[in-house]
Order: C-alpha cells, then structure tokens, then sequence
C-alpha cells in the first residue's frame, strides 16, 4: 500500500530525532563526487557529518563525475581509487601482524 508523501516525511522526522549512531573506531573513506561551484562554499564542511562517526578519522577521496556518472562514466576510475584505498589498507594490516 502507498504511503502518503506528508506521512514519510513525520517518518523521517521522527526517525531523525530518534536515531543517534556511535563512532566505531575505524577509518571512514567516503568517495566524494565532484560538486560545481564548490569553491565558492567557504566553511563548507565536505565531510557532511560522516567525520563523527569514525573514531580513527575520515580521508575524503575525490573522484571524477557527478553524483550518477562516478558510477556510470567513469568507473573505471572510481574502481581504481577503492583499490588503491584497500591496497593501503592491505599494507597497513601486513605491517602491523609483522611487529
């Protein structure tokens, strides 16, 4: 059965309200579509309140298109970022079990 739009919204505000997650002690790595004109938003903060949420830090990666097209035009490079990231991730694992 369809919701009505007024209700979702009372949902959404409730849930809002309601919902308070807590950090877990990891690092966050958002994958950030390019936004036009965001060089003229000072104080912006990127992070859109993701940062809170990760104990152990939040490295925003930048990458090529929109919001649609970084996972439609230009995959190729959004998968060679999130490899690169696991690759780190990787290393930094292998060279913590070695000490």
């Amino acid at each position: 059965m369809p919701i009505d739009q007024k209700e979702m919204n009372r949902l959404n505000r409730m849930t809002e309200r309601s919902w308070h997650p807590r950090p877990i002690d990891a690092l966050g790595v958002p994958f950030r579509a390019e936004f036009r004109g965001e060089e003229i938003l000072p104080g912006y903060d990127f992070a859109v309140g993701w940062s809170d949420l990760f104990a152990a830090g939040l490295e925003i990666v930048q990458t090529a298109g929109d919001h649609f097209s970084m996972v439609n035009g230009h995959i190729t490079t959004l998968v060679r970022q999130i490899n690169a990231v696991l690759d780190r991730y990787e290393a930094v694992q292998n060279m913590e079990m070695a000490v």
